[in-house]
């Protein structure tokens, strides 16, 4: 009976073992780990501490709105000044030829518009001063 259950069992998939990528230097160990990059909902999660009674719904709203808001005139005026933030740009890239690494083959690169920021003097301060200990 027992090899009559085994034949009865599904063959376990055979899958690759998975391998995590590490980004790790040798001196990984040493060196404290890097906070992750703020995103949208902890600027929130700030308007909410700033402003109780605010609802999570309604703070995630007026951030996507601003957000929205920046696009459009970035968009719009080739550029946004923040005051004590800083400046985003809009920076044309001109066509150009390229070569495939590969092939060697010569291909031409299509312009294109990127985005660029400057911080801000207020900006680089509060930056510059929280990496400092008194």
């Amino acid at each position: 009976m027992g090899k009559a259950l085994k034949a009865a069992k599904p063959a376990a998939k055979a899958t690759a073992p998975s391998v995590a990528k590490t980004t790790k230097s040798k001196d990984a160990k040493t060196k404290a780990a890097k906070p992750s990059p703020a995103g949208a909902g902890d600027i929130a999660e700030a308007l909410i501490a700033a402003q109780p009674g605010t609802s999570k719904r309604a703070a995630n709203d007026a951030v996507k709105a601003v957000v929205d808001a920046m696009a459009d005139l970035i968009v719009k005026r080739q550029g946004l000044r923040i005051s004590g933030l800083g400046t985003f740009r809009v920076n044309e890239r001109a066509a150009r030829q390229g070569r495939n690494p590969f092939t060697g083959e010569t291909i031409q690169i299509p312009a294109r518009k990127l985005i660029a920021f400057r911080a801000g003097k207020d900006l680089k301060a509060a930056v510059d001063g929280a990496g400092k200990t008194s």
